[in-house]
């Protein structure tokens, strides 16, 4: 027993210098702060070494685990391959190398580094270190405070609140429903990302009424059905994404409608589908976005003639990686939400709600420097059970 316990320790530290060292570069990655590229290769190359260790000495697997691990990694390194997109690698290396680590550490260490690297590069854009890109939308100004975008911000802003209120398990009182209400004003003021700022608000409001009713809600037979419904949102959400924009048209009131609700990204989702084929195993999809440095200077030019960004992660996920990768994701992504269930674990489920309404219109679903939630394939959850009894079930 005290072999083991060694072992897990190794392991926890070899993930948590590995998530430390590669999400702080990545996070920074998403600013405007100038990260050479050798360092790049440098932390991605060191980051591989440690998950390489960890699976090799420290690490256990079942059966049904190892086959689904290595799955994941034979498609996910094939869709990096096909999309010649290599953030994929990215999301590969920290999901494996959360194996067996307890999920609820790993949101914690997330938690700090993004509180952390978030406020040090509002700081540093105020004081004129590093870009902070303004915008104006219908005359209101757009703050970025560093990020590439002001949406970017937001979504740091989101996914940290959502990260907060998991390591609360979900009991959000009126003083931190309070601050996380003020939070989501602060995003909507400065940086008018609408969809980040009024999520936060909502998630202040699902959980402040989740912490009053926890009680009733545990054991109830009705609500723990809704549950195993709401385990399933993002393969809901990702078929629904995709099918909404495949047939859209602007002549239909309703759809047309609801590309103006969600600027124009249904539009832009059908010329993505028109410009390239579904197809297994995923393609490279050339994108120009108006986030970073020469996207700031051609907004402010007015020279948006060239932009071409599909924000929509689902959709994303399926022209660019694949039927083969995307299916297989969100069906095990499912899955095991379904486990979190069984555990009684609908904190989990509630925020995955709230990631999957993000990501049906954001880019983020997939971007471990915005989004952690996508690492729990994988880990260990201690919300009713020790590491042992975890290992053995999946």
């Amino acid at each position: 027993m005290i072999k083991n316990r060694k072992k897990i320790s190794t392991a926890e530290l070899l993930f948590t210098i590995m998530f430390c060292m590669l999400y702080s570069y990545i996070f920074l990655e998403t600013t405007t702060f100038n990260m050479p590229e050798w360092i790049k290769y440098l932390v991605y190359g060191f980051s591989f070494f440690l998950v390489m260790v960890k699976v090799s000495f420290f690490d256990k697997y079942s059966k049904i685990k190892f086959f689904n691990m290595l799955i994941f990694s034979i498609l996910t390194i094939v869709a990096a391959y096909f999309s010649r997109n290599y953030s994929l690698v990215i999301l590969w290396i920290m999901v494996i190398g959360a194996n067996n680590i307890d999920f609820e550490k790993i949101i914690r260490v997330f938690l700090i580094a993004s509180v952390i690297l978030l406020l040090g590069t509002l700081i540093a854009s105020k004081y004129g270190l590093i870009m902070n890109f303004t915008y104006t939308r219908n005359g209101k100004i757009r703050n970025s405070f560093g990020a590439n975008y002001p949406t970017d911000f937001g979504a740091h802003v989101l996914y940290i609140v959502l990260a907060y209120i998991y390591t609360l398990r979900g009991k959000l009182d009126i003083k931190r429903g309070l601050l996380v209400l003020l939070v989501g004003f602060f995003v909507i003021d400065q940086t008018d990302a609408r969809l980040d700022a009024y999520l936060i608000i909502i998630v202040a409001i699902v959980f402040f009424i989740y912490n009053i009713a926890v009680n009733s809600i545990q054991g109830n037979s009705k609500l723990s059905i809704i549950a195993y419904i709401m385990a399933f949102s993002v393969p809901v959400a990702f078929v629904s994404s995709n099918l909404l924009t495949y047939v859209y048209t602007p002549f239909n009131n309703i759809m047309y409608k609801l590309n103006i609700l969600f600027s124009a990204r249904l539009v832009l989702g059908k010329q993505a589908f028109v410009r390239y084929p579904i197809k297994f195993f995923g393609q490279y999809i050339q994108q120009i976005g108006a986030g970073g440095y020469n996207g700031y200077m051609s907004s402010s030019l007015g020279n948006n003639y060239n932009y071409f960004f599909i924000d929509s992660s689902f959709v994303n996920m399926l022209l660019s990686y694949g039927i083969l990768f995307s299916g297989y994701l969100v069906i095990l992504i499912s899955l095991r939400l379904v486990t979190k269930v069984k555990q009684g674990d609908y904190v989990l489920v509630l925020i995955f709600i709230f990631v999957t309404i993000s990501s049906v219109v954001d880019q983020h679903f997939l971007e471990v420097a915005y989004n952690p939630f996508t690492l729990f394939i994988f880990s260990s959850m201690l919300y009713n059970k020790d590491v042992e009894n975890e290992i053995r079930e999946f």
